[in-house]
């Protein structure tokens, strides 16, 4: 899909880094078959957190919020959107229980997958006033207020893209969902490690991207359903 070829956060900062691809081996995850396997790291400290002050509802936000826009631990990097590229026409899958939650005036994750269609919970877990306000080219927008009482909204959308998400009451309070355009697709874990599922055998092409640093492409080979992961070093 056109919307996928370069993917883009408009309200993203550009960082300039330079990135070096290596194998890794394979590995089993929860139990599973391997499939495609990989982490993406950070060749550089973490960039400390914007510390926001907070003039209203202190009693769910607290006096300071601390905004990280680049996370991780253990030198990975978290809230990196890992695809396969030029796999169109394979059928979407539903990702596991995708929700957004507004949490201590942050939204969490601050990524998250859908395939389309898909219902995804927007919650509301602070207790006051909240705002979905989501900024799209190929789906509905969305501005929806979420006073303490509304507790939980669905949403859904049709068409792959990103699409950013704000809470117009707390302007530090961003967010990303990336509408899949197949199932391999999957967001990186804190510590920058990621799994999809297995491949008929051939060479492809992986992806990583990040809201804030952009995206790396390589290629690699899937032999009998598994292949060594791409680390990509931002």
């Amino acid at each position: 899909m056109k919307a996928h070829r370069s993917l883009k956060w408009s309200l993203a900062c550009t960082v300039a880094a330079l990135c070096s691809l290596s194998l890794i081996p394979s590995a089993q995850v929860l139990g599973q078959e391997s499939g495609i396997t990989g982490r993406v790291t950070l060749s550089s400290a973490l960039p400390e957190p914007e510390i926001v002050s907070v003039r209203s509802d202190r009693d769910a936000c607290g006096s300071q919020v601390l905004v990280s826009l680049i996370e991780g631990e253990n030198g990975g990097l978290k809230n990196a959107v890992v695809r396969i590229v030029g796999v169109e026409g394979q059928p979407p899958a539903d990702f596991a229980e995708p929700v957004l939650d507004q949490r201590g005036c942050l939204f969490e994750p601050r990524v998250v997958l859908v395939a389309p269609g898909q219902q995804l919970d927007v919650l509301n877990s602070d207790g006051i006033m909240h705002n979905v306000h989501t900024k799209s080219k190929a789906n509905r927008g969305v501005n929806k207020s979420m006073p303490k009482f509304l507790t939980k909204i669905t949403l859904d959308f049709a068409e792959p893209e990103v699409i950013t998400v704000r809470c117009d009451v707390h302007r530090w309070m961003h967010a990303v969902i990336v509408v899949a355009e197949h199932r391999y697709y999957a967001v990186t874990h804190a510590d920058g490690s990621f799994m999809l599922p297995s491949l008929p055998d051939g060479i492809y092409t992986l992806e990583a991207w990040h809201p804030e640093l952009g995206a790396k492409e390589t290629t690699f080979e899937v032999s009998g359903g598994v292949a060594a992961g791409v680390q990509i070093v931002f």
